[in-house]
């Protein structure tokens, strides 16, 4: 395969070229990458810590993220039954890794990032489906990206794991196929900020699959949603999130809504 090329944090004209070995997660890889400009960064068991020293802004919804215990149960506890729950429609984890690999359509070849990847549900998919793609799991938190490592190499994937910051991605602008985010638009920072830069790194005509929650229409709903405002997230009324899309430089293709719960299908304009 080529090798996943990114965009120096410190010195945004400088390339840092990584190994491919790095994404053989079966396989331990230690020590550092950087680029010709002599800016360094660790690697500790495959995954790529681009943060180092450079932490950025977090909502309270994130920072529990960083609990090794929520990365632990976070797929098999809440993600498994987590839109059937929340929609109160007949919609498994299964059915949504069927529509996304049905919508995003990843070919070979395809460099795929995944924001917010938590334990890396969305590339392991990905990469199940055509494994002549090159998906790429991003996420703030170390212990959700330790967790997508070991389940990755449990279900024979190969991934590469960065630790990055979606509202600053280290990807030059135009060089990714695809990307995707399943449900961390809402516990962003600046979801604003976080469109902007998935635009900015994808190629013309490129394709972002989404999923993310809508504002509740019942009581229960809204106050359990402004309890969860405390800590940051967000959600939005269907023509707000669409509005919030489209300013950021994208034509909605494809859309589906479970209840509160809201998929699309997004192309880059021009």
């Amino acid at each position: 395969m080529q090798p996943i090329i990114l965009r120096s944090p410190r010195f945004d004209d400088q390339k840092i070229k990584l190994p491919g070995e790095i994404a053989r997660l079966s396989v331990p890889f230690n020590g550092s990458v950087g680029s010709p400009a002599g800016d360094s960064y660790p690697v500790n068991r495959n995954i790529i810590e681009l943060l180092t020293g450079n932490y950025p802004r977090t909502t309270l919804a994130q920072d529990s993220n960083f609990i090794p215990l929520t990365a632990k149960g976070y797929e098999d506890y809440w993600r498994k039954t987590s839109i059937k729950s929340i929609s109160g429609q007949d919609f498994s984890m299964a059915d949504e890794q069927n529509l996304l690999c049905d919508w995003l359509d990843p070919r070979a070849g395809d460099v795929i990032a995944d924001l917010g990847t938590s334990t890396g549900l969305y590339p392991r998919t990905l990469y199940r489906h055509q494994p002549e793609c090159h998906p790429i799991a991003i996420d703030l938190s170390l212990p959700m990206l330790q967790e997508a490592r070991q389940r990755a190499i449990k279900e024979g994937c190969e991934l590469t794991l960065l630790q990055a910051n979606a509202e600053e991605l280290p990807f030059f602008a135009g060089s990714l196929d695809a990307l995707s985010c399943g449900g961390s638009l809402n516990e962003f920072y600046d979801p604003q900020k976080a469109l902007y830069e998935a635009r900015r790194v994808l190629k013309k005509d490129g394709r972002f699959f989404m999923m993310y929650l809508l504002e509740a229409d019942t009581l229960a709903g809204r106050l359990l949603q402004k309890a969860s405002s405390l800590g940051g997230i967000k959600f939005w009324s269907r023509d707000a999130s669409f509005q919030l899309i489209t300013r950021s430089g994208f034509h909605i293709e494809k859309e589906k809504q479970l209840g509160i719960v809201q998929f699309v299908l997004l192309r880059a304009g021009d």
